[in-house]
């Protein structure tokens, strides 16, 4: 609770002179009348005040407050790639635009005991542009001695070169000398001021490969705003922020830390499960378990086909930032396909990933509406076959009595190429094949006048069962039988005989998928 002191001095006549200390551990109440014209006050809370007052009736309100349960932590660093000039970039002001822009950019403080091998306290902090920030730690922590960690995204994690007697108001300066650091690990950056390495973007302890991957990622997307991977603080992640990871990765920056059980660090995220599941589409999602020590700010779903999917695949949907549960829905997915899924949450240090899941599409059936057409075949894959038009394109002639193709094919999977070579080697712009050849129907451009065993599996798949709106009438093969003739089936007998390419019969386009 605190307690507010106010002290009220009224000024009328006669001149006193009046010193008074309030100690910071003191509540203090005065109010006098005084005369005459000048009175000085002065006290210590916490800092020293001296007021002196020279005009009749002045009034001076000043507010005390009881001490709390917290002592204070004063710590000046910098940050290498953020250093110019003795200050520190205004980062937070450059990415959002409305933070002061006196504020350089936000860390997390650790006091570690060496008795307990523990992190006993953290807490986040702002760093201004001078480099100088202040924490609150517990007041059981006075007269104790503890190290002092720096976690900064993209930097490497500093800690003071021993551990310090914890006192209110200390203050620990990183940036005069590498010795104010356990193992010498910071940067020197000229003038005799030192800053702390910059570079370990994954946040694994040292600035090697392992940290190109989500640099490279933010820089092809042009991230533009709060990101652990804008190196240098602008506030846009792009080939600025390299130079300072190649030096450091070439040098082989490591973190030198006490051994401490690691806070957490990562977000933590849940897989929720897959429902939904159609051939072609599912729904999926995640549920946000903790933030870290940073905000989340993207969140979602990555899927493949094959195990442990990641935020570098195509494959993936952000659902925007923040915390609780999300659903997403992944389309175009192939039928009959298992799939392995993963949520995903992204803070300013690190990726987490949820339990992995898979699931398996339903598989295509014969006579569904699918590919821009019908299916009538499906291969054993389950996730390919034939189609065909929803209906016939009318009536036409084979085309060219008398010209021998001679390369056409009876077999299943040959009615592309037939009509291929029909097209090539009769020029009628009305025939059967050319018909076919030149539909678009759903978008879609690759129909093909089918072989005689296509034509059968047609008959037999859908036409027998009502599918379709055939006709009982004869249809069309691409098959050529002679130089005059070619072959055609009636859907109503199921007969196949071959007849005059001059006869005009009934055409339906097909198209693999």
């Amino acid at each position: 609770m605190k307690i507010l002191l106010v002290v009220i001095i009224l000024f009328c006549v006669n001149s006193i002179n009046l010193a008074q200390s309030i100690s910071n551990s003191s509540i203090v109440s005065a109010a006098n009348n005084y005369q005459n014209s000048s009175i000085i006050f002065s006290y210590t809370v916490g800092e020293n005040f001296n007021s002196t007052l020279t005009n009749l009736n002045n009034i001076l309100c000043q507010g005390f407050q009881q001490p709390s349960d917290k002592i204070a932590l004063r710590l000046k660093l910098y940050f290498e790639s953020y250093y110019e000039n003795g200050r520190l970039r205004s980062s937070l002001y450059d990415a959002d635009g409305m933070s002061e822009i006196s504020m350089c950019d936000t860390i997390q403080v650790l006091i570690h005991d060496s008795i307990t091998n523990s992190i006993v306290w953290n807490t986040k902090a702002i760093v201004d542009t001078s480099g100088n920030c202040q924490i609150l730690i517990p007041s059981n922590y006075i007269n104790t001695r503890k190290s002092i960690g720096i976690n900064h995204r993209g930097s490497i994690e500093t800690w003071s070169a021993n551990p310090i007697v914890l006192s209110d108001g200390i203050t620990y300066d990183f940036t005069t000398s590498a010795s104010k650091a356990l193992g010498d690990n910071l940067a020197d950056m000229g003038g005799g001021k030192y800053a702390m390495y910059c570079g370990d973007i994954n946040q694994d302890g040292s600035v090697d490969f392992n940290d190109y991957p989500d640099l490279d990622m933010s820089s092809n997307f042009g991230y533009i705003g709060y990101y652990n991977t804008d190196l240098n603080g602008d506030a846009s992640v792009d080939f600025n922020d390299y130079p300072i990871i190649d030096i450091n990765s070439n040098n082989g920056v490591l973190s030198f830390a006490p051994t401490y059980t690691a806070i957490l660090n990562k977000p933590s995220i849940a897989t929720n499960p897959v429902s939904s599941i159609s051939q072609t589409s599912a729904d999926c999602g995640g549920n946000i378990l903790s933030l870290g020590y940073n905000t989340i700010f993207a969140r979602g779903i990555c899927w493949s086909t094959s195990a442990n999917p990641s935020i570098f695949l195509s494959t993936k949907i952000i659902n925007g930032g923040g915390i609780g549960p999300f659903t997403s829905s992944m389309t175009g997915l192939n039928p009959a396909t298992t799939y392995y899924v993963r949520a995903f949450a992204i803070n300013a240090t690190d990726t987490a990933y949820g339990n992995e899941i898979s699931f398996t599409t339903q598989s295509l059936q014969l006579g569904q509406n699918y590919a821009g057409g019908i299916i009538f075949y499906i291969d054993g894959t389950g996730q390919h076959g034939l189609a065909c038009a929803s209906s016939d394109l009318g009536q036409f002639v084979w085309g060219c009595s008398g010209i021998s193709i001679g390369t056409t094919s009876v077999n299943q999977g040959t009615g592309a190429a037939n009509t291929i070579a029909i097209v090539n080697g009769c020029s009628l712009s009305t025939s059967a094949a050319r018909t076919c050849d030149n539909l678009v129907s759903s978008g879609l451009s690759d129909w093909y006048l089918p072989s005689k065993a296509e034509l059968a599996l047609m008959r037999q798949n859908l036409y027998l069962n009502g599918w379709g709106s055939f006709s009982a009438a004869n249809y069309w093969s691409s098959s050529e039988f002679s130089s005059s003739n070619a072959w055609l089936q009636n859907f109503s007998t199921g007969t196949l005989s071959n007849s005059s390419k001059s006869n005009s019969n009934k055409v339906r386009a097909v198209r693999s998928y």
